[in-house]
């Protein structure tokens, strides 16, 4: 809307230094143009701030921090850093899963040094060169030791 007011200012500025019998008769029509669309009223935005207290459901749970990983705990399905998530060494899977086992290991580049699928349960080495290591559908993984 600003901008037809605008577009009609300056068309109505150009012809009025105009001295051509079409800028005579044009300029009745712009002068009534403008003059509805300064009686138009502009729409009114309320602004809102955030609510008081955020509205969550009566049964929703409540989000409890996560203690951080033991390196030597039981790891199931997921992503995990070697060193901080999960302790370098030999690991167990107990096999307690369905359908076939992926799991693959990375260096910190991003390069895949280790891969399986297959049948859930065996064995993984986690070595100085593993940086990530990802397990999906492979059951529990036991720290046996280093």
């Amino acid at each position: 809307m600003r901008s037809t007011i605008r577009l009609l200012l300056i068309l109505a500025a150009l012809l009025a230094g105009c001295s051509t019998p079409a800028a005579v008769d044009i300029q009745p029509q712009i002068e009534a143009a403008l003059t509805e669309l300064a009686a138009t009223p502009s729409p009114t935005v309320e602004v809102m701030g955030p609510p008081a207290t955020p509205a969550t459901p009566a049964n929703a749970p409540t989000a409890q921090p996560r203690p951080p990983l033991e390196p030597g705990a039981p790891r199931g399905d997921g992503t995990y850093l070697v060193g901080p998530q999960m302790a370098r060494g030999r690991w167990v899977s107990d096999g307690a899963a369905e359908g076939e086992c992926y799991w693959t290991t990375r260096h910190a580049d991003g390069i895949i040094l280790q891969r399986y699928l297959g049948a859930p349960g065996g064995e993984i080495t986690l070595g100085e060169y593993d940086y990530e290591v990802q397990f999906e559908n492979c059951g529990t993984w036991d720290y046996v030791g280093p």
